[in-house]
């Protein structure tokens, strides 16, 4: 990684707002008289996609910053992996930013991950209110 670090949230939060919005342009215009059946089969749809979408990228931030440890704090990284192999990416961050490693790359992705888990609970919230005006019949 460069030292002019950049953060692709900007660009996954954009990306989802997009399809949030043509998910109601499809319900408000094309789908205005479908049952219901054709309605919670589009949300399912909406939702499969996004929510592996999101998946995937919280994947490939976690191994962003995995990578990161490897490639410049390997003596780090060889004392803590062999005690870490089951324990999920919140807690190395947080044991991460209790080292203090003076590296503020890793701060900025650090800092970027816990920004995509806010957001990754963001989206996992708004499911059930985008489903309520998927489902609501318009008249």
């Amino acid at each position: 990684m460069n030292k002019n670090y950049k953060s692709k949230l900007l660009y996954y939060i954009i990306i989802w707002l997009a399809a949030v919005i043509m998910l109601f342009f499809m319900k408000f215009k094309i789908l205005r008289n479908a049952t219901g059946n054709i309605l919670f089969n589009t949300f399912i749809v909406f939702g499969a996609i996004t929510w592996i979408s999101v998946m995937i990228i919280r994947c490939y931030e976690s191994i962003k910053i995995n990578n990161y440890m490897w490639k410049y704090h390997k003596n780090y990284w060889d004392q803590r992996t062999n005690m870490e192999l089951q324990i999920n990416m919140m807690t190395k961050i947080r044991r991460l930013k209790n080292n203090n490693l003076n590296d503020p790359i890793l701060e900025k992705i650090m800092l970027n991950y816990k920004k995509l888990f806010v957001f990754n609970v963001i989206v996992f919230f708004t499911y059930p209110f985008i489903f309520i005006i998927i489902m609501i019949p318009l008249f």
